[in-house]
């Protein structure tokens, strides 16, 4: 067993597993490198009808992070016999490192087709795993990652709040709640539910990995604040959705804690006669995906809330469009 990094595709959370990596390998060559950096291209005969795929990187030397893309590859994460399945890479190093390289398609070292069956596209069936000899403790990271979130946390606290240094604020908001923005004091829709969307896909694709860090109760906890904001920022029957909470010009003028803001925080939203389908399709995701989350989960009532809150507000997207970010100051 080889401790390895865990490189989560969209640079969302990181954490750490191990693996073996013994059959299959293909040693893949270096094409450059310059100091603190190197580019390598992989291109790997496909020999079994896979459906969904890994591919494993292994490092003989620390490589701090990889940018890479595809070159070839199909939309729905299906590789067939006689295919290659080939990309290319820049990995970041300290110095003038360049590491021997090896590379396995997870499914082809075993008897049988068939690979990983789960139904992802391409670029979400990938994932990657470098280290070398690596030490950093990425559970730790994961764990931070969450508190990060829990710390922009606006409104009435929880009793098992984590953040100690934090307290309750904004509780006279029109809809109190969510999570503060870009370390200032404004509750931004957008940026709020394209975050929420993105966290919720790594819980629901690597939940696993949360486990395995020990983080699986805390990040079902953290995610739900958002959730919950949206439900109320919605109403159906209305059809007004709250966009945005508190004025960016008066918030960056203001240097202290959210606990002790007393400036004005008024509230932007978009409806039927002035609509916005960028943010409110953004936020029907969010809760789509929280749906489908939380009834994996087994918390069907919760699940059923957010299926129907989804729904109203994706049609309300679609027969009111405009795009709200021509219109919200921000």
């Amino acid at each position: 067993m080889s401790t390895t990094t865990y490189f989560l595709l969209w640079n969302l959370l990181v954490t750490s597993l191990l693996t073996t990596v013994s059959r299959g390998e293909t040693n893949v060559p270096v094409t450059g490198h310059w100091f603190d950096g190197f580019q390598a291209e992989a291109c790997i005969p496909i020999t079994k009808e896979l459906r969904g795929w890994k591919a494993h990187l292994k490092f003989t030397e620390e490589v701090h992070s990889i940018d890479i893309w595809a070159a070839n590859q199909n939309y729905n994460g299906e590789e067939h016999v006689g295919d290659s399945l080939c990309f290319s890479f820049v990995g970041h190093v300290t110095g003038n490192v360049v590491p021997k390289i090896t590379i396995y398609i997870e499914g082809m070292d075993r008897g049988g087709g068939g690979g990983r069956s789960q139904g992802w596209g391409e670029l979400e069936g990938l994932s990657l795993y470098g280290g070398g000899t690596a030490n950093k403790d990425y559970k730790d990271a994961l764990a931070k990652s969450i508190l990060f979130y829990n710390a922009q946390r606006s409104g009435k606290l929880p009793a098992n709040n984590p953040i100690t240094w934090r307290g309750d604020s904004a509780l006279n908001d029109c809809v109190p709640g969510g999570w503060y923005d870009a370390g200032d004091h404004v509750k931004f829709g957008l940026p709020m539910a394209s975050a929420a969307t993105m966290l919720l896909w790594s819980l629901y694709s690597f939940k696993d990995g949360y486990t395995e860090a020990k983080t699986l109760d805390a990040m079902y906890d953290m995610i739900r604040w958002p959730l919950d904001y949206f439900l109320k920022a919605w109403n159906p029957n209305t059809k007004r959705l709250v966009v945005q909470v508190g004025d960016g010009d008066a918030d960056h003028s203001y240097w202290g804690r959210p606990e002790q803001m007393t400036m004005a925080r008024p509230c932007q939203e978009v409806s039927t006669s002035s609509p916005g389908s960028d943010v409110a399709g953004e936020t029907a995701a969010a809760l789509a995906l929280g749906a489908i989350t939380f009834k994996d989960k087994g918390d069907t009532t919760y699940a059923t809330q957010l299926l129907t809150a989804a729904e109203s507000l994706y049609a309300f997207a679609k027969s009111s469009r405009f795009v709200a970010l021509n219109k919200v100051k921000m």
